[in-house]
């Protein structure tokens, strides 16, 4: 069974219809790279809902969103869930503009693309930098960062001793790093 397990978020979901849509970013040749290849309408398969701890926090005076392509599906399915008068900061990074997912078509969200433009992902890619020179209010909202795994690190830190934000207010979810198996 571990080994047929795998974590992926849902882009779209309509209840009335029963029907959601999942977006997985093929890359390498692991198990959930095949399976995500493979895989065709109809197939039967297990899903359950949101786990854990990467989630939202709705009574935050606003929501700050970072990740590159393999947390962007999360982070958009996120902010695509709060109310239209969340107050919304998000960057986001992909290799070039062809690689950006489709835009979330709604208003008042400060989201920006950082391409790497053929960089490693990485802490030193344009994404920690973008989200450093971001112009918060004064006061810590709530965060998520999702994706390599170093680079969650250093926007975590940067809010946490750059910023003063307190710790419970940054939720870090690290998908993969370079060289390691098995972190989602």
């Amino acid at each position: 069974m571990r080994d047929s397990l795998r974590t992926y978020s849902v882009w779209r979901y309509d209840p009335a219809q029963g029907v959601f849509d999942l977006c997985i970013l093929l890359h390498g040749d692991g198990p959930g790279t095949r399976w995500a290849a493979a895989v065709r309408v109809g197939d039967p398969v297990t899903f359950w809902g949101p786990r854990g701890r990467f989630v939202l926090e709705p009574a935050a005076p606003y929501h700050v969103f970072a990740g590159e392509e393999t947390g962007a599906v999360a982070i958009q399915a996120m902010i695509r869930a709060l109310p239209p008068s969340a107050r919304i900061y998000c960057r986001l990074e992909a290799d070039t503009p062809a690689d950006e997912l489709p835009a979330l078509g709604r208003n008042g969200i400060d989201l920006r693309w950082v391409h790497r433009r053929g960089r490693p992902a990485g802490p030193e890619s344009g994404l920690v930098d973008a989200v450093t020179r971001l112009e918060l209010p004064g006061v810590p909202g709530a965060a998520y960062f999702a994706g390599e795994a170093a680079t969650c690190v250093a926007l975590r830190r940067h809010l946490i001793a750059g910023r003063g934000w307190p710790r419970h207010a940054v939720r870090v979810k690290p998908f993969w790093a370079p060289g390691r198996r098995g972190l989602e």
